[in-house]
């Protein structure tokens, strides 16, 4: 199946005592592929190709360092420079099922899948803790994220 028009988006939800001062954020990931053959999919996203698409709440608006330094924090502390992978196992109409590996733990996990014409579009809740990954920390503590984050991968099918 040739896939096309892709997008991956990824939400974090701030949360802590200090929280109000925290943004919710849309990341963008920039350079991934997505490759399906025989009934299988697989799914390679490149640790330094978030970007900061839109950033809600907090007590100021996020300034362009910050927004600067958000994929940069992402790569080297949070992903460790590594790649994240999903090999499916079972796909259908309602869901996906399969193996994801964030720096370097695998993980069984459901997506949720929606069919609209050619566009498919897979989505599910990710607990980062379940992959050894610790959420972003600040201000000891006091300003963190939350350890689920959405992840939203859409894409057209060439039929």
């Amino acid at each position: 199946m040739k896939i096309s028009n892709a997008d991956c988006r990824v939400f974090t939800y701030k949360d802590g005592l200090l929280s109000s001062f925290g943004h919710d954020l849309e990341l963008k990931v920039t350079r991934f592929t997505i490759e399906e053959k025989d009934g299988v999919v697989e799914a390679r996203f490149s640790p330094d190709s978030f970007e900061v698409v839109n950033a809600t709440g907090g007590a100021v608006p996020l300034l362009a360092r910050d927004r600067a330094s958000i994929p940069e924090t992402i790569e080297k502390d949070i992903l460790k420079r590594k790649e994240i992978f999903f090999r499916s196992t079972k796909i259908s109409d309602e869901e996906i099922r399969g193996t994801l590996t964030i720096v370097g733990r695998s993980r069984e996990i459901v997506c949720k899948h929606q069919i609209d014409g050619a566009r498919h579009t897979a989505s599910a809740r990710i607990h980062q803790p379940d992959f050894g990954v610790t959420p972003y920390r600040a201000m000891l503590g006091a300003l963190r994220l939350k350890p689920d984050i959405d992840v939203k991968v859409s894409f057209d099918t060439g039929t």
